[in-house]
């Protein structure tokens, strides 16, 4: 087996940790946890999605990166307002996490992996890890939203949950599609 063959098995095992929603079924989240949940969320999907303009092999691919980084941008300063009004510290989640140090490594250390072997990858290689990664985020992030619409109490926090919701289920059909096509279609680079 090749190295990126290697590379792109692991990518593909793995299930983006930003995205995970951790313990979203065993308790409710508060108002709070969710705005804190979607900016990391939306912060991770910045960072690969601009890892993906400049490594990205096809048009498809370096295109939905660019719409992954204007889209969680714009969704991130929504989030961000929202939590200035609602007085909700973005990064007290990674303060919490940070009283669980040994947790919070190996979610970091994990993240870092993925995010290292992506960087390893080139080509069509690259773009079908993306696309499983942005797949698999994607899908937990919907969870995520779907879940929290129906025990948030802020009114315009639902309300954003409503607006967020299309844009990532777009997402991850994009991502799909960028995946069916790189599995089934020969090497381009």
């Amino acid at each position: 087996m090749t190295l990126q063959a290697t590379l792109l098995a692991a990518a593909l095992a793995l299930v983006p940790a930003f995205a995970r929603a951790d313990d979203m079924h065993s308790k409710k989240l508060t108002d709070a946890e969710v705005l804190q949940k979607l900016h990391h969320i939306n912060q991770e999907e910045i960072k690969v999605g601009n890892l993906a303009q400049q490594k990205g092999a096809s048009t498809v691919a370096t295109d939905f990166a660019s719409t992954l980084v204007r889209d969680h941008t714009r969704a991130d300063q929504d989030v961000t307002a929202l939590a200035s009004k609602m007085n909700v510290d973005l990064n007290a989640m990674a303060k919490m996490h940070d009283e669980h140090h040994a947790e919070h490594q190996a979610k970091k250390e994990v993240k870092e992996n993925k995010m290292d072997q992506l960087q390893q990858m080139s080509g069509k290689d690259f773009d079908r890890a993306f696309a499983q990664m942005m797949v698999n985020g994607h899908r937990h992030a919907i969870e995520l939203v779907k879940d929290a619409r129906g025990t948030v109490q802020s009114v315009e926090l639902k309300s954003l949950l409503d607006k967020l919701l299309p844009t990532l289920q777009s997402h991850e059909d994009t991502a799909n599609d960028i995946l069916n096509k790189a599995g089934n279609t020969a090497s381009t680079r």
